[in-house]
């Protein structure tokens, strides 16, 4: 029996509340199957899915030219989720934007919201209105179905007390629950397949509860195996159990506190790129990157010079630029810069969604720190999850070290390497106060190592193959986890001894066994805060310092590429943020000069100032929402600097002069 053809064109003509009625006039069932016509052909579907898709053609209503495609269209095997209609009208509204944009006509983003904001709303009033005997509810018995599954009860009963065991169950239970055959009609695997809930609520329910951790975010050393369902039933277990609420509790105030006032601190400092400029600049300099798989997410948008000299957005599916050099136009670049702004082509695609009147600075810097801020709220939900902080070792740090073997450590090995003659490990005394106690305990296995040694950084000395004396500085650690000699190293030192030189202690490689670990860090659960304190460390440079940490500074770098690459880096690491965003809080941080506080022609002509510095020497208006006035008010440099830049909030602490206006 041939299928029922129904025009998709036809049914613009029609309120999406009415398709519905109009649907079952012609005898077709609710679960019925159709054929489906759009513009670029038929295509199966069902009575279901034809109603829930003409609430996201709104678009196309209104705007006829726009095409009414497959991509517009909830169409088999796809299911309905959360946020199904939010990417359905996703597509019809950027293709209508684009499709009327090369036509000469740019149309006003913030119609087009209003469509999308008024789309959504008749979803939920017609869902509310008709569904609701379809409502469906869980109980303990979808629970208790899931977990005595074959599959999942197989990869519970053989979990095992390690970091990789609880991994794969987590995996496993997570993979079975969107895909297993034998869960197809139970409710709680079709919230998860939905997406109505997160698979990590899920899993502390029904899987290993895993690896809590402390408020410092270190790890317990035993997992917890059983499950919330089968019941916590040790003093272990609920002890270990209590420190994880302890710590959500501890997270959910003073961390909050910190990550909000963190970005508070980059929206003031952001504040003065004020606006989005219609146009491209001209700029002929260009950011030059490797393009990679990691970084198709986070360039999406920007624009790249291709081979014919023509300028082309990068998209998320733009794969075929993998492994490629390519040029891109970036903010870092814009010779609008010194207008407290910067031109749309320089920005990217992305400045299309940028509300018209909105200040540029205040949307990036928000953008930078709104999902860290949600992540700390929702440290409860991820703290059993075996998410244990990398080791991320820098370019020149992985040419001497390597993460050792052992999964269940958070180690590192030296290098052979035949090149280096007359090796010798160096290390500041400061780092070492505790040296000596490997002269006088018999058992070293009972010495705390990070009271032992505790490192920021170490030094190679040796000779290369010429004869030349040669000295490396290797950062060992992590953000504020520092590392600590093994006890390996340990009994190595006690055995060849060590000198001092200049400060430094001096300890000879020679006899040095390069299987054994050399440096172990604490193994902690990656935690949010940290990662927020390294970004706010990174990006306002407090100083350049002694020499520990320089290139955890924005301010040590010699270029603007070289930082900007360095900070997608790190926040890449943990959250989604397009680089467009990370440009304008990273050019914020360039002056015109070391004495002068304006913004350059562009910000790459500049030069980096720290934070506190660029806050102090702006405008004074910016100084009185941040902290310590009494240091800015009360020096008399701060009433000698009349190179001061403009900021919004000008308008509210002084008269402004007239014809001049707020940005």
């Amino acid at each position: 029996m041939s299928l029922i053809v129904i025009n998709g064109r036809e049914l613009l003509g029609m309120r999406p509340e009415r398709v519905n009625e109009w649907l079952m006039a012609k005898g077709l069932a609710e679960d019925a199957k159709v054929l489906l016509e759009l513009d670029d052909g038929q295509h199966e579907s069902s009575v279901q899915r034809v109603v829930y898709s003409t609430f996201c053609w709104n678009f196309q209503r209104i705007w006829k030219k726009t095409a009414l495609c497959a991509r517009h269209a909830l169409l088999p095997p796809a299911r309905i989720t959360s946020n199904s209609h939010l990417r359905l009208m996703e597509h019809s509204y950027w293709d209508t934007f684009d499709t009327y944009l090369e036509a000469g006509e740019e149309l006003d983003l913030e119609y087009l919201d209003l469509i999308g904001c008024k789309s959504a709303n008749a979803i939920y009033n017609y869902a509310v209105d008709e569904l609701q005997e379809w409502v469906e509810t869980l109980s303990l018995d979808d629970y208790s179905d899931v977990v005595e599954s074959p599959e999942i009860k197989h990869a519970l009963d053989t979990v095992e007390p390690n970091r990789r065991s609880v991994a794969e169950c987590h995996d496993n239970i997570g993979r079975l629950l969107m895909t297993s055959p034998d869960l197809e009609k139970n409710t709680l695997s079709e919230f998860c397949r939905s997406r109505f809930i997160m698979n990590g609520q899920v899993l502390q329910c029904i899987g290993p509860k895993g690896y809590p951790t402390e408020i410092s975010s270190g790890y317990f050393r035993h997992p917890i195996l059983n499950s919330f369902l089968t019941g916590l039933n040790t003093l272990y277990e609920s002890a270990a159990e209590s420190r994880s609420a302890t710590k959500a509790m501890y997270y959910s105030k003073d961390h909050v506190e910190k990550g909000e006032y963190f970005q508070r601190k980059m929206q003031l400092g952001a504040f003065p790129v004020a606006r989005l400029f219609k146009g491209d600049c001209g700029s002929t300099k260009y950011l030059q990157i490797t393009m990679s798989e990691e970084l198709l997410y986070a360039f999406a948008g920007k624009y790249r010079l291709t081979k014919e000299g023509k300028l082309k957005a990068i998209w998320k599916n733009s794969r075929e630029l993998i492994g490629e050099t390519i040029l891109l136009r970036s903010s870092i670049h814009c010779q609008r810069f010194h207008e407290h702004g910067v031109c749309q082509t320089c920005f990217g695609y992305l400045g299309h969604s940028i509300v018209r009147g909105s200040n540029l600075g205040h949307v990036s810097s928000s953008e930078l720190c709104k999902d860290a801020s949600q992540a700390l709220l929702a440290v409860k939900h991820s703290d059993a999850t075996v998410d244990i902080a990398d080791i991320a070792l820098g370019d020149l740090e992985q040419l001497y070290l390597t993460p050792s073997a052992d999964e269940e450590a958070a180690d590192l090995r030296l290098l052979y390497n035949s090149g280096l003659k007359d090796l010798r490990l160096a290390v500041d005394e400061r780092y070492v106060r505790n040296l000596h106690d490997v002269k006088v305990v018999d058992d070293l296995s009972k010495l705390t190592l990070s009271n032992t040694t505790s490192l920021y950084s170490l030094q190679l000395w040796y000779t290369d193959e010429d004869g030349f004396e040669q000295v490396q500085r290797l950062t060992v650690a992590n953000g504020s986890r520092q590392a600590s000699f093994t006890l390996p190293m340990l009994e190595y030192i006690r055995k060849a001894g060590w000198t001092i030189v200049e400060g430094m202690v001096v300890i000879d490689m020679k006899e040095w066994e390069y299987d054994d670990s050399l440096l172990s860090l604490p193994v902690q659960h990656a935690n949010m805060l940290e990662y927020i304190n390294d970004v706010e460390t990174f990006t306002r440079s407090s100083g350049k310092g002694s020499g520990d940490g320089a290139r955890d500074r924005l301010v040590n770098y010699e270029t603007l590429d070289e930082g900007l690459l360095m900070m997608n880096k790190m926040v890449s690491s943990k959250l989604n943020v397009n680089i467009a965003h990370q440009e304008i809080v990273i050019s914020c941080m360039t002056a015109i000069s070391e004495t002068d506080a304006r913004f350059p022609r562009m910000p790459s002509e500049g030069v980096i100032r720290p934070y506190e510095d660029l806050i102090r020497d702006r405008s004074l208006a910016g100084t009185l929402s941040y902290e310590h006035l009494e240091r800015i008010y009360g020096n008399p440099r701060t009433y000698l600097n009349m190179n001061r830049c403009y900021h919004p909030m000008d308008a509210l602490h002084a008269d402004l002069p007239e014809g001049v206006t707020v940005l």
